[in-house]
């Protein structure tokens, strides 16, 4: 992998106040992440001599039980024993964080990269950081010679330039106080063919304490990069404030997408606004935005009157180096009982042992077609999901940018998985038919930590959801709490688009492995992790329902084959519109599947057919693996499909 030494300027500029129209409320004070909380022990274990409490052993034999999803395509990712073997110790969580390409998936998991192709074959799997925090050669992010292992990484695509964007931090405090954001993006859509790197000294001093940044938040528009950080103080870990960094993304300007000089920025939008410092998340932009807007920061984080409670909206302006921020908040009803903030842990099979599922903060946000979506835990003041902790989702319209507006929410309470579902670190994601997924964690008294997703489509009722799927069951019950108290899950869950048809989505999160001791300091701490990849095309929820009635279809339509991949057979479905919503009575139809030459292999329908939904089931014994495409031509429409046969 070829080094790329850059180096970077970060300037704090003054920007124009916009005041905020309403008061702050009360929210809980953020926490230390629990990469940062697994980074600042081992340090001082470390210091201790004692880092061998934290020694990874060996990897630890386990059958691997299929208990995922049979009607989407899994694919196995980092497990706490190759993470262990990366990077010298037992971290804990994984952080689990996912993206999709064109071709590659590429994950990141606590210190830990994967990249794989989309059919599942495995090209790059290696530790982020240093190894035993002392030994960064060969690493990923070898080129920034970072001194720790790493931690809170996460990943995006850019799908506007077709990059993968990987942030992760970095954190000392001796010998000396060091806290640096590491940036990579690769130079192509394939991970493969190499990536630019930098680093930002991430150390601030705020109110005379010098301060280290926590739990990024990562995010793209058309021209820039987006950075969010909590920031603690070196002294005492105590909460500061939280900053914006703004990287430009500079393609064809001889930036730092053309291995440039990277223009970096930090920002204090809070201060500047008036508007409360908590946990923002920026959102990922889709599509073209509004004029002047370059992005949203969203923070809930608990936010209350003591009746209701409130979300917080900043907009930034397209400006990478001199934005304006433009503060709202917005009263979301009364959804969440607030107990000091305290959200209770999450019960799970086999052990009184609960699951900590973290905090309120929003866990990610993302904008398309004037909506603005995120999520987050509340615990429900009534109805089934009383007092327990609960996914919570919320879409905002952004149609009026000086006056947002909350156009719908709801929980997803995962009593259909099991009685007493707890249900957590979400994450979000919409696509180009304004349809959402929802990947959550959930675990109860009679189920173990698992991952598992729910959607939301044009016509669902408000407030609604559909059915909660699994991803993948938990295999055991999960316990690691260190040297704390605190048995630690998440931080966080991966839902993201699959940039090729802007419409199917993967999902990427983490689930509770069978047990196995590996800390000899801690007899009775052997809970282990594994993490999973999931595709869940746009034509799931009706693959699970049925074929649509004859009666409402009113327009040609070929969805996603099921499965895919297959082997040897797959089922493809279509729709023919009905004459009196569509005008049309019937059609000749022609579905054909062809190889990546070109060259047609089979027809699989040639004659008229009258309106209504349809499937066909193609065997392909005879063909060799590959990726072959098929295509319909009925009346209007000619719509070509991708799928995958994995022999």
């Amino acid at each position: 992998m070829k080094k790329n030494y850059i180096f970077l300027f970060i300037v704090l500029l003054s920007i124009r106040i916009i005041y905020p129209q309403e008061f702050l409320k009360n929210a809980e004070t953020p926490n230390i992440s629990a990469g940062a909380e697994q980074t600042l022990y081992i340090q001082e274990l470390i210091n201790k001599g004692q880092a061998y409490e934290l020694g990874f052993i060996a990897n630890q034999s386990h059958t691997l039980v299929n208990k995922g999803n049979e009607n989407i395509f899994t694919i196995e990712g980092i497990n706490s024993d190759i993470n262990g073997s990366f990077t010298g110790y037992y971290p804990v969580p994984p952080d689990p964080s996912g993206a999709a390409g064109p071709n590659h998936l590429v994950s990141v998991v606590n210190c830990s990269i994967e990249w794989f192709t989309k059919e599942g074959a495995k090209e790059y799997s290696n530790r982020l950081g240093a190894y035993r925090d002392s030994i960064s050669s060969g690493c990923f992010f070898e080129p920034l010679l970072p001194l720790t292992t790493c931690f809170d990484p996460k990943v995006i695509y850019d799908q506007y330039n077709g990059r993968f964007i990987i942030v992760a931090l970095e954190l000392t405090n001796l010998p000396a106080e060091t806290s640096r954001i590491f940036i990579a993006v690769s130079k192509t859509t394939d991970p493969n063919a190499g990536w630019w790197y930098t680093s930002i000294n991430s150390s601030i001093l705020i109110s005379s304490d010098a301060s280290w940044a926590d739990y990024p938040g990562l995010a793209i528009s058309m021209d820039a990069i987006y950075i969010t950080a909590n920031m603690f103080s070196f002294s005492n870990n105590s909460w500061k404030g939280a900053r914006l960094w703004i990287v430009a993304k500079g393609d064809g300007n001889a930036g730092f997408y053309d291995g440039g000089l990277p223009v970096v920025n930090v920002f204090d939008p809070y201060t500047i606004t008036g508007a409360e410092a908590n946990t923002y998340q920026p959102a990922h932009m889709f599509g073209i935005p509004p004029v002047d807007v370059g992005t949203f920061l969203v923070e809930y984080s608990g936010l209350t009157d003591g009746t209701n409670e409130y979300i917080n909206v900043i907009r930034v302006s397209a400006s990478a180096t001199s934005p304006t921020f433009y503060y709202q908040q917005k009263v979301i009803g009364n959804i969440d009982k607030i107990n000091n903030w305290i959200a209770p842990g999450a019960p799970q099979l086999g052990t009184d042992f609960l699951i900590d599922v973290g905090d309120r903060r929003a866990q990610n946000a993302v904008w398309r077609n004037n909506n603005l979506w995120t999520a987050f835990i509340v615990q429900p003041n009534s109805g089934p999901d009383s007092n327990q902790v609960t996914a919570h989702w919320l879409k905002l319209n952004t149609n009026i940018l000086n006056s947002v507006s909350v156009s719908d929410q709801g929980n997803i309470g995962g009593e259909d998985i099991a009685p007493g579902t707890f249900t957590f670190y979400p994450s979000i994601s919409a696509n180009s038919l304004d349809d959402v997924l929802i990947g959550f964690s959930a675990s109860a008294s009679s189920i173990y930590p698992g991952a598992y997703f729910t959607g939301i489509d044009s016509t669902t009722n408000a407030g609604n959801v559909l059915p909660s799927q699994i991803l993948k069951e938990g295999l055991d019950y999960y316990y690691r709490p260190r040297g704390g108290i605190r048995n630690r899950w998440g931080d966080y869950s991966a839902t993201c688009l699959d940039p090729s048809n802007d419409q199917d989505f993967y999902l990427y999160n983490e689930y509770a492995l069978m047990r196995g001791s590996i800390f000899s300091n801690y007899p009775t701490q052997d809970g282990r992790w594994g993490t999973v990849f999931g595709y869940v095309p746009a034509s799931y929820w009706g693959q699970l329902t049925g074929l649509e009635d004859i009666s409402v279809v009113s327009k040609y339509k070929l969805l996603q084959n099921y499965p895919n991949p297959f082997n040897p057979s797959t089922t493809i479905r279509y729709t023919i519109p009905n004459v009196t919503l569509s005008r049309v009575e019937g059609s000749r139809v022609q579905l054909k599947v062809y190889d990546v030459l070109g060259t047609e292999v089979a027809t699989l329908v040639n004659e008229e057919k009258p309106a209504g939904s349809y499937e066909v089931i193609f065997n392909a014994s005879q063909l060799s693996s590959g990726i072959y495409f098929y295509k319909l031509q009925a009346g209007a429409l000619v719509e070509t499909k991708k799928m995958i046969l994995m022999k």
